[in-house]
């Protein structure tokens, strides 16, 4: 039987010997075929066919006992559609549907599919697997054939090779060395290997060649996967000659694998190789590409460089709107962006950065040093004055964590109400009533994260008020020293204003 319908109707029997009487609901009719293949010792299996009057007269004598008898009713209908036309068999029995508890009744297909496939895929497969049936691109018989076909991949000897038949980490391993050839050659796992990838990833592997050249095709192939995937609907017309995996879910089993080869540190030096190699055999550093398209793209270096070059375009173009409102002119956007342009060059390079002007000598070396000092000199900024910089909502969070608004805002010389308002307006949560009270005495309390507020407003910190502490009077030099100087006892007469 089936591997995913098999699992299925052991549910279901499980139900029978514990209840004895199953109601089983499909609303998404997910289940149509498998119900009418459903088999279960000494137990009835009736099913409506649009009229609960037929349905209850086929079970009605059934339910003249005192037990509940080891009947399952199947309706492809959602229970809340019935009008409770079986409400004392529901009463009475299991309930079988999808998102019931407890799990073992929930008939959710996705969550069937993963239940019964995770032992035969790997975890990364039966996910991907997952979000295809609830995009109902996945129908119960495309399930049971994706385990058949997995099934005897996770039984063979692929997991004593590689520690595991995960096809991802498989894949990864393989991509990224030679150390398991022998052992795949002499164990003749070869045919298994083969089946693996030609499953998972959508490629056609030769059987007649070599391990090698297993392994340079499917870095080929799951790299320009990875690049044409990037660019979703809009793929150019030079791309259209590469082969690639052309299904959703091995398509994004190829971006998944290509990301991971790109990002893990251990077999990064690997896809660094093979990257380089694919580019410079296809050329893809001289295909005509959109450049707008290649934000997405992390796959070769060409294609990086490509990108960096539309970027230096576009910022060498007169100022935008959108710079103006920021107040930086277009001589700004030049500047600053030498000083990108030098860092991204140098990053891609990996050669430290010199600009050209640098290396000029004879009588253009004064020249090119100033030239050098005005496009590395830094955008004017405005100076940190205490009374015009803005809030920052991570230093001020810590500060409203640390002691009570009130002493906090004779720091700023503002009220605490003009305080709390800006952390309201900044959503920084501080101390409530009590909070400090309880601190001292020795209370151990919970302090409230930070929220994260992507879109968090520019508040000025302006001071609104002066501080409320009176300056005391200060005597001149010469007061002080008449004042100093007078014999002991001696009496001070002094005139104040009035005013």
């Amino acid at each position: 039987m089936p591997v995913v319908t098999d699992y299925l109707f052991q549910l279901i029997a499980k139900q029978v010997e514990d209840k004895g009487l199953v109601v089983w609901y499909d609303p998404e009719q997910a289940y149509g075929e498998a119900a009418g293949e459903l088999t279960i010792p000494n137990t009835t299996i009736a099913r409506y066919d649009g009229s609960f009057f037929k349905l209850r007269k086929e079970i009605d004598h059934l339910l003249n006992d005192s037990q509940p008898p080891r009947l399952v009713v199947y309706v492809p209908l959602e229970k809340t559609d019935t009008n409770s036309a079986l409400i004392e068999l529901d009463c009475a029995g299991a309930i079988m549907q999808p998102r019931q508890q407890p799990p073992p009744c929930n008939t959710r297909l996705s969550v069937v599919a993963r239940n019964a496939l995770k032992p035969i895929l790997g975890e990364d497969q039966v996910v991907e697997i997952e979000r295809q049936v609830e995009a109902r691109k996945l129908s119960l018989a495309d399930l049971n054939s994706l385990a058949e076909k997995g099934k005897d991949i996770s039984t063979g000897v692929l997991a004593l090779i590689f520690g595991t038949a995960n096809p991802q980490e498989v894949a990864l391993e393989f991509l990224n060395s030679d150390k398991y050839d022998e052992e795949v050659k002499k164990k003749e796992a070869d045919k298994e290997l083969r089946k693996l990838f030609e499953i998972s990833f959508d490629i056609e592997l030769p059987a007649s060649a070599s391990l090698s050249n297993w392994r340079a095709r499917l870095a080929q192939h799951v790299l320009l996967t990875d690049l044409v995937s990037a660019f979703k609907k809009n793929v150019p017309s030079s791309l259209d000659s590469f082969s690639v995996a052309q299904k959703s879910g091995t398509i994004e089993a190829c971006v998944h694998l290509a990301r991971n080869w790109r990002n893990n540190r251990d077999v990064r030096d690997s896809y660094v190789t093979a990257a380089n190699k694919v580019e410079k055999d296809r050329g893809i550093n001289k295909l005509s590409l959109p450049a707008e398209l290649l934000k997405e793209s992390e796959t070769f270096l060409g294609v990086e460089k490509k990108l960096l070059q539309y970027v230096e375009s576009e910022l060498l173009k007169k100022a935008t709107p959108a710079t103006r409102k920021l107040g930086t002119t277009g001589a700004d956007v030049e500047r600053l962006y030498r000083q990108i342009r030098n860092l991204g060059r140098s990053f891609l390079s990996g050669k430290p950065s010199t600009p050209r002007n640098q290396r000029s000598t004879g009588r253009y070396e004064t020249e090119a040093k100033a030239s050098t000092a005005e496009s590395l000199a830094p955008l004017a900024r405005p100076s940190p004055d205490l009374n015009s910089a803005c809030w920052n909502r991570v230093d001020l969070y810590n500060e409203v964590w640390n002691q009570p608004l009130v002493k906090l805002s004779r720091k700023y010389g503002i009220s605490d109400v003009r305080l709390g308002k800006v952390c309201r307006k900044l959503k920084i949560p501080h101390p409530g009533r009590g909070y400090w009270a309880k601190k001292k005495a020795g209370t151990t309390l919970e302090q409230m994260p930070l929220p994260e507020y992507k879109d968090a407003p520019v508040v000025r910190r302006t001071k609104t008020k002066l501080s409320r502490t009176k300056e005391r009077p200060q005597f001149s030099r010469g007061s002080q020293e008449r004042v100093t100087g007078l014999p002991e006892g001696s009496s001070i007469r002094v005139r104040l204003s009035t005013r």
